[in-house]
């Protein structure tokens, strides 16, 4: 199931393979971070400002979970769509 999805994106060119960079993962949790704490501040005087805080760590959380494991969504239309769904990618999906 994990390796089809990891398959097809592999294929239709969603992904791409790239080395494992765990310096750049570790900098994107470490901005995750701050934009949770950020968000925790800004909750109560602007709660749609915290909203995008926690989604932007979000998508940076998926961002670093790609980058390291050695994937990364390619540029274009549908990038962040991908990068949303690495929930699926496991360091140990065969492809």
């Amino acid at each position: 199931m994990t390796s089809d999805w990891l398959a097809e994106a592999l294929a239709t060119l969603d992904i791409e393979r790239v080395k494992a960079n765990l310096g750049a993962a570790g900098e994107r949790v470490n901005d995750a971070r701050r934009h949770i704490h950020s968000a925790r501040l800004l909750a109560e005087d602007d709660a749609t400002l915290a909203m995008a805080a926690c989604h932007d760590a979000i998508r940076k959380s998926a961002a670093d979970h790609m980058a390291a494991n050695g994937f990364r969504a390619r540029g274009g239309e549908g990038a962040y769509r991908i990068t949303t769904r690495c929930d699926r990618l496991r360091p140990e999906s065969p492809v």
